[in-house]
């Protein structure tokens, strides 16, 4: 009975700290001059606990309107209570890029929660880029 006491006391805790954000994605924005483009922007780590791993799911968007495939960008590790500043250069022309998701987990594999502040901000543009999407996509 002791044990199943101790066990449920550990798997409550568990759920209070993993519920949650132990990091953010508080900004991005991509970057271009001269031929170079770079998606950059800042990951904070909220936690005590330094996450050691984490990824940037990301597609590529061409001047038409058509999706590159999915691809991924590795960050970390990062400190307690810090940010990270990430960059990830594009091969090409960027005419527009999406992040898909950001993710990250700890050093057992366990993952993290993450929260994106920018989804709000995002998702309020949608209906305008796909407006304009359809019209690029109608002259064609």
């Amino acid at each position: 009975m002791r044990f199943l006491i101790i066990f449920l006391s550990l798997l409550c805790q568990s759920y209070i700290v993993y519920g949650q954000s132990v990091a953010t994605l508080n900004f991005h924005m991509a970057v271009g001059g001269d031929g170079k483009y770079r998606i950059g922007g800042v990951i904070t780590n909220n936690s005590t606990e330094s996450i050691p791993y984490g990824a940037i799911t990301y597609i590529i968007i061409d001047e038409k309107c058509n999706p590159s495939h999915a691809k991924v960008a590795d960050f970390g590790p990062i400190k307690p209570s810090s940010e990270l500043e990430f960059n990830i250069p594009v091969n090409g022309k960027l005419s527009s890029y999406r992040i898909l998701n950001v993710s990250a987990w700890n050093k057992y594999g366990i993952p993290l929660t993450v929260e994106d502040k920018t989804i709000d901000i995002i998702k309020s543009r949608e209906h305008e880029i796909f407006k304009n999407c359809s019209l690029k996509n109608k002259k064609l």
